[in-house]
């Protein structure tokens, strides 16, 4: 907490030392949110550990197995739950820079996720033209038709939520790098 403290008196002399708003924000707010992520991360993994020592301890008591084996299970266990809770929500993709008067939104590289123009414009979004972008045919007996699919758009939000879930293999890459979208972890029907 002393640190805290320390840091905290540092970054208030230093924005009173700049005197102009525009000089603070464009060289110490991007220090400030590192600086605040770097003082919270070990909270945060205290408490995703926190589930796991007590998942150890009521193993190694109730079953007698050793730690380090009630370790290893536990941690299986918390990968498990967290790829179940990920696999049953919809993609939400993010902005990746701002655009005009809107936010840039990217589906990423797996062809399978982008949107054809009209599915974009019922998130409010127009599709981006300069962006990658395929063109697929469907022939039938009496029809032809194309179909073009965008992998941008520009949205006046800076996140849209899709109607396709992630993948377990998605959900996997997103556990294992304790990458989880924080909504996904804020959300208490699922936790």
């Amino acid at each position: 907490m002393r640190d805290f403290s320390l840091w905290f008196r540092v970054l208030y002399i230093i924005f009173w030392f700049c005197k102009m708003k525009r000089i603070f924000k464009a060289a110490f707010a991007p220090a400030v949110a590192i600086a605040s992520f770097s003082l919270l991360l070990p909270v945060l993994v205290q408490a995703q550990s926190a589930a796991v020592v007590a998942c150890v301890k009521s193993m190694t008591s109730t079953l007698g197995v050793s730690p380090d084996v009630a370790f290893g299970e536990c941690n299986k266990r918390t990968l498990v739950e967290c790829i179940k809770l990920v696999s049953e929500n919809n993609f939400v993709a993010t902005s990746i820079r701002r655009e005009g008067s809107g936010y840039l939104i990217d589906l990423g590289s797996d062809s399978t996720r982008w949107l054809e123009g009209g599915a974009w414009k019922s998130h409010g979004c127009k599709p981006y033209i300069p962006g990658p972008q395929r063109i697929t045919q469907t022939i039938s007996s009496w029809n032809t038709n194309k179909h073009q699919w965008f992998r941008q758009a520009v949205c006046p939000q800076d996140v849209v939520e899709l109607d396709q879930p992630y993948d377990v293999s998605e959900a996997k890459i997103l556990c294992e790098t304790d990458s989880v979208p924080q909504r996904l972890k804020d959300n208490p029907k699922t936790l």
